[in-house]
């Protein structure tokens, strides 16, 4: 899948869900503290 090649070149990779996506693994939202 497209996304474990994505996690080879990035292993911190953080991956959201899209409208279209049916995919359940990933989340729809992320919130990301910064600073």
């Amino acid at each position: 899948e497209v996304q474990d090649y994505l996690k080879t070149l990035c292993p911190d990779l953080q991956i959201t869900r899209g409208e279209y996506d049916e995919d359940t693994r990933y989340p729809d939202t992320k919130t990301l503290t910064i600073g």
